[in-house]
């Protein structure tokens, strides 16, 4: 929703990491004019089918659900405008790779997360952390199956649907990172009303479902913090010695 300056970083990173053909669905809630110009560029000189749509402003939830709605392959990834492809993306992508892995409903994979355009942390999700949407790739199947994201969150309906269906599917946790993440976005805001949606999750669902919800953000939160007042090393050995627990995670685990 006018945020042109990152939708363009969004769709220039499909355009150098994605090689192999595919259907970008495009939702926009604000001004129409600049995205319908950015989107002709694209079609000009592109593989890719870009596609338009425009939604009145309801929210990122119901703008990621009616985009859903309107795609056609059999594996959809979310972006929101400012999330970019890692380099990893153009191997991941590819078609040989999907079906190697065709007998899962869901990949899940790390990401970078940056802030003020620099590497902030790496995010590597697992069984019963939260599951970025920007690093998930889901089967067309699974939103027909169990619906789409609850539109009355604001801010944790991708952490409420991914932690109620993970039990009913098979997923794979995959250690290679799919995107960047910039901090800053609506969803990247620890808050107050954030945390009251994550524990309505918790309270719903049970208190397992989402065990490392610290590991996940208030940690990697705490880490950048430091590292503007402290020095790189020390912070360093202050995370080693707060993940240490987690080390046995296996890079790449299927369940």
């Amino acid at each position: 929703m006018n945020n042109l300056e990152e939708l363009t970083r969004t769709l220039s990173s499909i355009e150098a990491h994605c090689i192999e053909s595919c259907q970008v669905a495009v939702v926009n809630s604000g001004i129409a004019a600049p995205v319908n110009s950015l989107l002709e560029k694209h079609r000009s000189s592109s593989i890719h089918t870009y596609e338009y749509f425009y939604q009145s402003p309801m929210g990122v939830f119901p703008a990621q659900n009616y985009g859903i709605s309107q795609c056609r392959g059999q594996w959809i990834m979310v972006l929101n405008s400012g999330d970019e492809l890692a380099k990893n993306a153009s191997e991941i992508l590819l078609t040989s790779y999907l079906a190697e892995n065709n007998q899962f409903d869901v990949l899940v994979f790390s990401q970078i997360t940056m802030r003020d355009n620099r590497p902030a942390y790496r995010f590597v999700p697992a069984e019963s952390t939260i599951w970025p949407h920007q690093s998930i790739l889901v089967r067309q199947d699974v939103y027909k199956r169990f619906g789409m994201y609850r539109e009355d969150f604001r801010y944790a309906a991708e952490q409420y649907y991914f932690a109620r269906i993970r039990r009913h599917i098979k997923f794979k946790l995959v250690d290679r990172d799919l995107t960047m993440y910039s901090l800053g976005g609506l969803s990247s805001n620890v808050n107050y009303r954030f945390s009251r949606e994550l524990f309505a999750i918790w309270r719903r669902l049970g208190a397992g479902k989402l065990s490392a919800f610290q590991k996940s953000y208030i940690l990697p939160y705490f880490r950048c913090i430091l590292l503007r007042v402290l020095p790189v090393s020390f912070v360093e050995q202050i995370r080693m010695k707060t993940y240490n627990r987690y080390k046995k995670i296996a890079p790449t685990r299927e369940v």
